[in-house]
Formats: C-alpha cells, structure tokens, sequence
C-alpha cells in the first residue's frame, strides 16, 4: 500500500482525496469535535438532520474527545456518538442483560416516562434528585458509562456490535432522542478473518499482502520508519537518563514503544 507515503494515501480524513471525507485532519480523536458543529450548524439553519460520530476506543481517550463530550454536554445538540470498543479497554462483559437493557433504556416508553417525570417533579426537587439519583444507581449496577453520564450524555451500552439486527433495534430506538446520546458497541478486531483475530496486534496496519494465506511480507530492508528511529532513539536516550519516562498515545505497536516498554516497563 502507499498511505503514509510521498503521493500516496493519506492516514486520516483528507478531503481532496474523497467526497465521502467531510473534514480534513492529521488525527484521530476528532470526529466527536466535528460532529458538535455538524450538528449545531444544522440546528441554526433550521435542518432535520441526525448527526453521528463513530470512535474507536483508543482514540476516545485523547483529551480532545473529552473536550469536545464536555462541550456537547453544556450546549446539548442532538447528535449520537457511537463507541466502537474492539479492545476490551473500558469494559469487559456483554451478555443478554445488557443488550436487553440498552433496547429498554433507548426505547420511546422509557424517553417519554423520563421526560414526563422531569416535568412533574420539576417543581418537587427532594424527589426529582432522588428518582436521578435511582436511575443513576440502576443503570451504574449493569454498565459501566456513568463517566459519560456524568459528561451529559445519555449513556446506552454496551452492546454486541455484531449483533447487526440487535444493533439496528437499537439505533432506531435512538434516533429521535433529544440532546447528545452515547452508544457504546463491542466489537472484535479482525472479525470474520481468522489471522487477524488470533493476532489483531499485527494485523492492525499492514502492507500489502496475499489474504488466503494469511502472510505478512517480510521487511524489504528499505529506509526505516518514522516510528522505529523515534524508538530507537528513546531507547537510547533512557539508556541514558534514568529520568525519562515514555507516554504512548493509545498503541504503542504504532507509535514505535514496543522495546521501550519491554525494557523500561517502570518508566512506560
């Protein structure tokens, strides 16, 4: 393949390269940012337009995503951001209660009984904050978003993102919810190709190769990357100074920390 290289494909979303690329960016962790004026803009001109952001779980724990679900929780437009956790890096079960709970919490029976009760203990604050405090509880005893909760966001989740006609169930149930809506989904990596889910590590960027065999070409011995003379020279400098310590940006496969963080696990 070509991305990341002179003239080839670009890594991120790159408007002069598709019409299907809304944005323009040099990074993950933006489409939560994007989204919020999406949806604001379509609110200011009047359009009926549903305004959703898919992340993934590794870019979700940049402070931008953060920033941007902190903003959308003050000014409340209505857009779904949709979290596609394939790492098991926020949760780790899923089974029948909690898809069962996510169909029930999206649904317009449980909305309009939320929304009316808000109207009528509106004026009673003991028992509104106590009715919020019980949901908070109930919902906190089976899923795990009371971060996002606490953000603003009315959280859904987790679900089994392979459960297509489920998933749809879902997302239909939360199409017309008012303000900013938060569907959390579980997804293996590689799904569907066996080599990529035995090792999802090494198949999570890779050149080009023969997909019935399921081998990766070796190195061709050209100009090192980016990432591995940005590796080789942490490791020498740590090697160094005893006080250097290492932060990886989610992966640390892609951004050249593998030695680093076998050889100095105490400063990764």
């Amino acid at each position: 393949g070509t991305i990341r290289q002179k003239g080839g494909l670009h890594p991120f979303p790159w408007r002069g390269e598709s019409e299907y690329d809304v944005l323009s960016v040099g990074h993950s962790s933006t489409s939560i940012s994007a989204g919020i004026g999406i949806a604001v803009a379509a609110e200011k001109e009047g359009k009926n337009r549903r305004t959703v952001c898919v992340i993934g779980d590794g870019a979700i724990t940049a402070g931008m995503a953060f920033e941007a679900m902190n903003h959308a929780g003050d000014i409340r437009p209505d857009m779904l951001v949709v979290l596609n956790d394939n790492e098991m890096s926020i949760s780790e079960n899923v089974g029948a209660l909690n898809n069962h709970l996510a169909q029930l919490l999206s649904g317009k029976l449980y909305s309009s009984l939320r929304e009316g009760g808000k109207k009528v203990f509106s004026g009673v604050p003991p028992i509104k904050e106590l009715l919020k405090r019980t949901e908070e509880h109930i919902k906190g005893m089976v899923v795990p978003g009371t971060l996002f909760e606490e953000l603003g966001f009315n959280y859904i989740g987790p679900v089994d993102g392979h459960d297509v006609l489920g998933l749809i169930t879902t997302l239909k149930n939360m199409r017309d919810l008012k303000g900013p809506q938060f569907l959390h989904i579980m997804t293996k990596k590689g799904r569907g190709y066996e080599p990529a889910e035995k090792d999802p590590i090494t198949f999570h960027a890779v050149p080009r190769f023969d997909p019935s065999s399921g081998c990766l070409p070796k190195s061709s011995g050209g100009l090192p990357s980016y990432s591995k003379i940005f590796g080789d020279w942490l490791c020498e400098t740590a090697a160094k100074d005893n006080k250097l310590m290492a932060i990886t940006p989610a992966m640390r496969e892609g951004s050249g920390m593998v030695e680093f963080s076998r050889k100095f696990p105490d400063r990764y």
